[in-house]
């Protein structure tokens, strides 16, 4: 992406929704890896349950530069032990739009629904972000 788009490129990081923030699903610190991802456009989190994104976001504004912007895209749950899946709070709009205004007070400049939202989700986070 850099290659391609120096000035305009992003990512974004599928982190553990449990257990210590800043660790990829294979185990990587998240700090061993900002250093190559600072002249990104945004740095992301995404398919991680919107009820743990915050703290997740608080954990990369504390190891990236502060220049940097910071997106959070949520889902509304979190994978059980077994390979299935439980629904949060997260999956009523309202509820979600809640987290996500903790995700910018943790410091997402970006943010946007992932596994589960629909389009009444995004709206009701547009609500709150313009009220």
């Amino acid at each position: 992406a850099r290659e391609y788009s120096p000035d305009a490129w992003a990512i974004s990081l599928c982190l553990r929704s449990s257990g210590e923030p800043g660790v990829l699903l294979d185990g990587t610190p998240v700090t061993s890896l900002v250093r190559h991802f600072q002249d990104a456009r945004f740095i992301g989190i995404n398919c991680v349950s919107a009820t743990m994104l915050a703290g997740q976001l608080r954990h990369l504004r504390g190891v990236c530069d502060p220049e940097i912007s910071l997106a959070g895209y949520g889902n509304v749950g979190h994978a059980d032990d077994e390979g299935g899946w439980v629904c949060t709070d997260a999956v009523d709009p309202e509820r979600y739009a809640d987290h996500a205004m903790e995700w910018v007070e943790a410091g997402a400049e970006i943010v946007g629904g992932c596994c589960g939202t629909t389009p009444e989700t995004i709206r009701a986070m547009r609500r709150r972000l313009t009220t």
